[in-house]
């Protein structure tokens, strides 16, 4: 993806199913819902953070892997069972100091639109919904959702930074 300014994204805002996951889950015959994620995308957000990038995820649903990434990088925010997105992007954009131009959004369906034309940076999965592949500048990743979308992503929006650090061994001590 040769798309980012480095310099200008402080902020990844993801929805969480259909970019972490395929958008599938299993469910107990309970109702409970069990998702997969890929571990790829768990590094990706220790690097982002790792780099000074905030990480936000916006979802519609309650789910037990977005808790997981919580407790796992507490300076990761987390909105979860919101409906209507665009409201809380503004209102995380704000209160972090930054404009709508630092923010890289990723998402995948209708309930995204919103929040990715607000957006500086539009990024959208293959297996998205159409209407949103579609949306005025939008950059379709290679990856699928659930195949390491935000490892991608953090790839092509740290580049050199990577390689440089992971080469030095500093990524192996601060990054895990």
């Amino acid at each position: 993806m040769d798309f980012l300014n480095s310099e200008k994204i402080k902020a990844v805002i993801s929805d969480f199913d259909g970019v972490f996951t395929d958008g599938t889950g299993i469910v107990d015959f309970e109702g409970n819902v069990s998702k997969k994620i890929n571990f790829q995308d768990v590094l990706a957000i220790a690097l982002l953070l790792h780099f000074g990038i905030k990480v936000a995820i916006i979802t519609g649903e309650k789910a037990g892997a977005v808790d997981y990434l919580k407790r796992k990088f507490p300076k990761i925010d987390v909105f979860q069972d919101i409906k209507d997105k665009l409201p809380v992007v503004k209102e995380y954009v704000f209160s972090q100091g930054l404009t709508s131009e630092n923010i890289l959004y990723v998402g995948d369906d209708v309930n995204d639109a919103k929040s990715l034309l607000y957006s500086g940076v539009r990024v959208t999965v293959p297996n998205a919904n159409p209407l949103i592949k579609e949306t005025e500048g939008i950059i379709l990743t290679k990856k699928a959702g659930g195949e390491g979308v935000i490892r991608e992503i953090t790839d092509a929006l740290l580049g050199d930074k990577i390689k440089t650090t992971f080469c030095s061994g500093e990524l192996n001590e601060q990054v895990s």
